[in-house]
Order: structure tokens, then sequence, then C-alpha cells
């Protein structure tokens, strides 16, 4: 799965072969513009809103009188929370004739409205039309047949088949230590721990044999000593394997 960035390509990948699409941003509302009025021709705008898979239909469109090239703008509206970029589309001439826009990405955690001033000029206008229909997918809601935990609980099962096929996922953790205690448990599905550090310092990997209870060197010494138990887990990964 390297070629996916996020999740949600994976899952929007499953979804698209599977012909079993999830919910979608429909249009931006309540969108309104308010320029500087420095001239007297009228503009037109609508907008729309983004997620990484794509871009919403636009919104209704918003006709501005006394306008003019050079211009700053003022778009507010209501977006979802889930969007992660707002496209104003525009024209100079007539109505239904956006053909370009100015792009503005939302900061991340959302934010449920916009307000986006911009200069109409050249700088940082794109051309292009808005779509007719959305593919600013959600892949984390549930599509007609299968549900988003359904894809879910099928990754994580592959990453256990592939776990078991590698030996393991190369991994790292740790865990703060507490003066006076000898001994912690790390938590997780771990199969093998191959190497371990204190402080910065590389310490041995031991067994029980390895410690010695009365020695006749005086000094400081360390060593790890791993116990390690099968779980349900790891059985069931070995159950794989067969």
């Amino acid at each position: 799965m390297s070629q996916w960035s996020l999740v949600g390509d994976a899952l929007m990948a499953l979804r698209e072969q599977a012909a079993d699409l999830p919910s979608f941003l429909n249009a931006p509302t309540s969108v309104a513009v308010s320029p500087s009025p420095t001239g007297g021709a009228t503009y037109y705008f609508t907008a729309t809103q983004l997620t990484p898979w794509g871009e919403s239909p636009a919104s209704t469109e918003v006709a501005q009188a006394n306008c003019a090239v050079g211009s700053t703008f003022t778009v507010t509206g209501n977006c979802s929370f889930a969007a992660t970029a707002i496209r104003i589309y525009f024209s100079l001439t007539t109505a239904g004739g956006e053909d370009r826009y100015f792009e503005y990405t939302i900061p991340a955690g959302g934010v449920g409205s916009f307000s986006i001033a911009f200069t109409l000029s050249s700088a940082g206008i794109t051309q292009g039309f808005a779509p007719a229909r959305s593919s600013a997918w959600l892949p984390d809601t549930d599509g007609t047949a299968l549900s988003a935990a359904a894809l879910y609980r099928w990754i994580n099962e592959g990453l256990d088949a592939a776990t078991a096929l590698t030996e393991g996922i190369r991994d790292v953790t740790g865990i703060p230590s507490t003066a006076g205690q000898a001994q912690y448990q790390v938590v997780s599905n771990w199969r093998k721990l191959t190497s371990g550090f204190y402080d910065g310092y590389p310490i041995t990997m031991g067994s029980k044999s390895d410690i010695f209870r009365r020695s006749n060197v005086k000094g400081i010494s360390g060593t790890t000593v791993l116990n390690q138990d099968s779980t349900r887990s790891l059985r069931a990964r070995q159950g794989t394997e067969r």
C-alpha cells in the first residue's frame, strides 16, 4: 500500500472496484460576496469545497455589481468540517460562465464556515470550471453495501497477513523508566525485540542466565532480560501461515 499517502486512498481504491462509493460533500451554502465598489461591471461568483479525493459542485451563483479588475473581494459561506479547501469561481462577463478560480486551503481541523479575501488579479488565479457532480468523497462513511467498519477490519486483517508473511513489521517503541523499578511491560503485538537502548546507550538483550546474583567485581552493569508471552493474536498469525 506504499502508493497511497492516506488511509482514505486505500479505502477509495477498494470502493471504486466494488462500485460502492461512500457519501460526499455537497456545495457550500449561504455564499455571499462583498467587494470594494471601484467600478461599474457586474461579476458572478460561485464556490466549491474539496476533500483530498475531489471537489463538490458549485454553490448558488452570486451576482455582484460595482466590480473591477484589481478589486478586493471577501467571499463568505458555510462549509463542511471535512472540507480541506475552498475554491472561489468567478466570471467577468456572463452569468453561469465562471471559468477561473482562487483556491484557499482550510487549516487542519476544519472551520465549518469561511471568509476569504482575495484581489481579482492574475496572482493566484487558475483557469478551470466547477464540476457538475461531487467527487469530494468521505471515505470514512458507509457505502450502500459496505460499511466503513468492514473496510477497516479488512485492512487490519491484511496487515496481520502481511505481518505473518514477513516475520513482522519493523517498528520502534519506548517506555518511560522509573527509579528503583526493574521490570516493565511493553504492551502490543510484538513478535520479537532485537535491540534496546537506555538513555541513548545500547543495552544487551540478554536472558535470565546472564544475571549474576553475586559478584566480587565492583561497579555498575546493566542488561535487559526479555520474557516473551505468546498471545492469541500471535497464534492467529501463525495459523495464517499454514
